[in-house]
C-alpha cells in the first residue's frame, strides 16, 4: 500500500489502472478497502485465477527456474 500512496502522489490526478494476479496479500481486506477509497484514482482490473499466460511475469519466472535454479550441471 505504500507502494500505491507513492504512486498516487507521484501522478494525481490522473487516473492511474493497474492489474494484478491473485496473490494473497492483493486479496487482503485492507487493500480492498484502500482500493475503495480510492477508486476515483485507480481502477482494478484481476486476472482470472490460474492464468499464467496473462501475466507475462510468469515468463520470466519459468525462464529464471529453469536456468538459474535446476542444478543441470552436477558435479556427481
Amino acid at each position: 500500500m505504500d507502494y500505491l500512496e507513492q504512486l498516487m502522489k507521484r501522478y494525481y490526478p490522473q487516473k492511474m489502472y493497474m492489474i494484478q494476479d491473485n496473490a494473497s496479500y492483493h486479496k487482503d481486506s485492507q487493500v480492498w478497502d484502500w482500493f475503495f477509497e480510492h477508486r476515483k484514482i485507480f481502477k482494478m482490473f484481476n486476472l482470472p485465477p490460474y492464468s499464467p499466460e496473462f501475466n507475462a511475469v510468469e515468463r520470466l519466472w519459468h525462464h529464471t527456474r529453469v536456468n538459474a535454479t535446476h542444478n543441470r550441471y552436477s558435479v556427481f
